[in-house]
């Protein structure tokens, strides 16, 4: 090889390195950026000390682009600003934002047990169904629905609490206005118990009436291997100012599983004679009574 090919080689080397040694640093940070958020309030300084000049500041969960570390520091950018904060204090992802608050489906949904429609369904959301949410992360929202602790796809649900309209019925002197029933029973289970939230009243996806002092419920509706059970804590309670509203409630709940056979179900009840087993409309009907709980539970079949 020639002294001048020799030349022209290392020429072209130094050129290179040059070259790299000169590429613009926010390039070289940008190709590598991370998503991040800051775990606290802090200052962002232009350079990694403290002693240098604060050019803006970071909110608890403000979210940031993460290019680089050096030492206990990394640089990063929100908005137009760019500088440097303790590396200590951030964390990659996205954040988790504390809700706490109820919220209502506006389309059937299911809770997953992590943030993928892909991952096991744990129950289902009908539309209107009120929820809790514990939190909020990457368009998701932790929730409690049906004793179960899960995901959904925040975008379906509004935060709020859904009250249902139910036709108006009787008026009484503390305000309550006794449901009305309008719909008929159905095979699927599920639109049962929307009629019962939309209509009657009832709460958690139509699977519990309340009173204003027993928000645990004072009815109970839900289904075991394909039976439908009806639970009854109690008929009325001298203990409980609005517990008169279970029979007038019960009656209605009657009508939408037994039909025509709704007050001869409705007198057992308020006779306090109840059969072990008897037959209503299309039902073949088991009673048992639970003495840990207090409540009486009906088996549809």
């Amino acid at each position: 090889m020639s002294t001048i090919q020799k030349m022209m080689r290392i020429g072209m080397a130094l050129t290179f390195a040059m070259a790299v040694l000169w590429t613009p640093v926010e390039k070289t940070f940008a190709a590598g950026a991370k998503e991040g958020y800051s775990i606290t309030a802090q200052k962002v300084y232009a350079s990694a000390s403290t002693k240098s000049k604060t050019v803006g500041s970071l909110k608890k969960n403000q979210t940031v682009s993460i290019y680089v570390n050096k030492g206990s520091w990394s640089q990063i950018k929100y908005g137009k600003t760019k500088g440097w904060v303790a590396k200590t204090k951030l964390k990659l992802g996205k954040p988790v934002i504390a809700i706490d608050k109820g919220a209502y489906a506006t389309s059937t949904q299911y809770v997953y047990t992590s943030q993928s429609t892909k991952s096991k369904r744990l129950v289902k959301v009908n539309k209107n169904q009120n929820v809790y949410v514990l939190s909020s992360q990457s368009g998701w929202y932790r929730v409690l629905s049906g004793g179960k602790n899960g995901w959904v796809v925040a975008k379906h649900f509004k935060i709020g609490t859904y009250v249902s309209k139910p036709a108006a019925g009787k008026p009484y002197p503390d305000g309550w206005t006794a449901p009305v029933l309008k719909s008929s029973w159905n095979s699927d289970h599920e639109k049962n118990l929307q009629t019962l939230q939309n209509e009657l009243g009832f709460r958690d996806g139509g699977h519990v009436y309340t009173l204003p002092e027993y928000p645990q419920g004072a009815i109970h509706v839900w289904q075991e291997d394909k039976i439908v059970a009806l639970s009854f804590y109690f008929w009325q309670d001298v203990a409980l100012p609005s517990s008169y509203r279970v029979p007038i409630v019960a009656k209605e709940l009657f009508k939408l599983y037994f039909g025509s056979d709704a007050m001869k179900v409705w007198n057992y009840f308020n006779r306090g004679d109840v059969p072990e087993s008897f037959t209503a409309n299309r039902f073949k009907v088991k009673a048992s009574y639970n003495p840990m709980t207090g409540s009486l539970t009906l088996w549809l079949r």
